[in-house]
């Protein structure tokens, strides 16, 4: 009578053993892939805060004067690495968590009044 296992290489105890390697083989893949994704994740993270306050840094020099910078940069978590405002606008470059972003913000002339519209 033929049982199907009757070849030593496919006995139940190695069919077992393969699908044991092969499921720790796929687990360890998808950590690897899963910490890959949330190191990435980070760093998109970082980098957009850091732009984040890179613009608000230049929009408040822009709008207002250079000893804006360093408050609104405290505001965001940032410190201002550098700050070039010319007559036409401003270039700042802020640091934030270790990661660096600049930003550029003109200046407009305002017709009129440029109060804020309510």
């Amino acid at each position: 009578m033929y049982n199907g296992w009757s070849s030593p290489l496919r006995s139940p105890r190695r069919e077992r053993a393969s699908a044991l390697v092969m499921t720790v083989l796929v687990f360890a893949i998808a950590l690897v892939a899963l910490a890959t994704v949330v190191v990435t994740a980070r760093a998109t993270r970082s980098r957009a805060e850091a732009q984040s306050a890179a613009d608000a840094v230049a929009l408040a020099v822009a709008a207002t004067d250079a000893a804006a910078a360093d408050a609104v940069a405290a505001a965001n978590g940032a410190m201002v690495v550098s700050l070039i405002d010319d007559f036409s606008g401003v270039l700042v470059t802020v640091s934030r968590g270790g990661v660096r972003a600049s930003a550029r913000a003109i200046r407009v002339e305002c017709p009129g009044s440029c109060a804020a519209i309510p």
